[in-house]
């Protein structure tokens, strides 16, 4: 599986290279619960978003899941109240 290169130093072949990621994820993945794969798809999903434009973010959200930006409220105040 792994060879030898000069100095006796182990080296991964593009294959095998390949294929001891995929084992190891494999592993990594077959003893996670469901709350800790959540989480860390959670977290890889709002870093990809966290880069995409506004535009880039409402064509996503409107593809997948239209309905949440059906009558959502405005993030700003509509009126300016002065303290009273």
């Amino acid at each position: 599986m792994i060879q030898s290169c000069p100095r006796c130093k182990p080296c991964l072949t593009e294959m095998n290279r390949t294929e001891l990621v995929e084992a190891y994820i494999d592993c990594v993945l077959d003893n996670m619960s469901t709350k800790d794969l959540m989480r860390i798809v959670g977290d890889q999903m709002e870093e990809n978003l966290f880069h995409y434009t506004d535009d880039e973010l409402i064509s996503e959200i409107s593809e997948h899941y239209p309905e949440l930006l059906e009558d959502t409220e405005p993030v700003w105040p509509t009126e300016v109240t002065e303290p009273a």
